[in-house]
């Protein structure tokens, strides 16, 4: 089953910050308000093809019922190779004093996503079985900024912190269930 962005507000945000959209779902009978008009604009500006259908289609394949008579279905997500975002970790570094950041996900992506965009991550690492996938809800729990940051998906989180530690990474766990506090904690140089 394809991945689909639901809404009209969500399906604007998924364009604006380029997520891969395959085509866009509009039901026949949506209204044509300001919202509807910016979608097309921007569907015809990236070249997304847009497909009227009856309201009962988009009604068949909504999973929360909110589509508002607009859905978007999405490419499967680019995953890169790990040593692609070693690299850019390697080169931010050189050019930042040294620090640069890697964040390494077991379980969870979207909301995570959008904080490591805002503090300059170079990339997730997640690994490919048992865990989050980058799909429409990703984007939507991510604001979009999961479209800004390379995730590579790997067999072997332990690997990838030996990998990046032979690097000159500082490799850090993130519990609720300790008594640090993170802004005591020397957070300097190559962290992951």
């Amino acid at each position: 089953m394809a991945d689909f962005i639901e809404g009209k507000r969500p399906v604007i945000e998924a364009l604006r910050t380029g997520v891969p959209i395959k085509s866009i779902l509009m039901a026949d009978n949506v209204q044509r308000d300001g919202l509807i008009e910016d979608i097309l604009r921007k569907a015809k500006h990236f070249d997304v093809d847009v497909t009227t259908v009856p309201r009962k289609t988009l009604d068949d394949k909504s999973e929360r019922g909110s589509h508002q008579g607009v859905m978007a279905g999405t490419k499967p997500h680019a995953y890169v190779d790990i040593t692609v975002i070693e690299r850019a970790a390697e080169a931010y570094a050189e050019e930042n004093g040294g620090r640069a950041l890697v964040v390494i996900l077991d379980h969870l992506l979207g909301a995570i996503a959008r904080s490591a965009e805002a503090v300059g991550a170079c990339g997730l690492v997640i690994p490919n079985k048992r865990s989050a996938k980058v799909d429409a809800s990703t984007y939507k729990s991510s604001a979009g900024a999961i479209a800004h940051l390379p995730v590579a998906q790997v067999p072997n989180l332990v690997q990838v912190m030996a990998r990046l530690k032979e690097r000159g990474f500082w490799v850090a766990g993130a519990s609720e269930q300790t008594d640090d506090v993170i802004w005591r904690s020397n957070l300097k140089g190559k962290i992951a």
